[in-house]
């Protein structure tokens, strides 16, 4: 597992890319659910989000069923 950092500077640095698929920047920086500057965020294999191991319900490792 891969483990990254938002950065904003990133996003408006390629914000033409994002537009190419119709994202408008802005909106996104502004956002109510935006994560806020150097969060981390992890990966899997395939580049899909995960959450920590450590979150609520313990992850993968847990045998809590909700």
């Amino acid at each position: 597992m891969s483990y990254f950092f938002t950065s904003y500077s990133s996003v408006v640095r390629h914000q033409e890319a994002f537009g190419g698929f119709g994202f408008d920047v802005p909106a996104m920086l502004s956002a109510p659910m935006t994560l806020p500057e150097g969060t981390p965020f992890f990966l899997d294999e395939d580049m899909r989000p995960r959450e920590p191991r450590t979150s609520c319900g313990g992850g993968e490792s847990s045998g809590l069923r909700v």
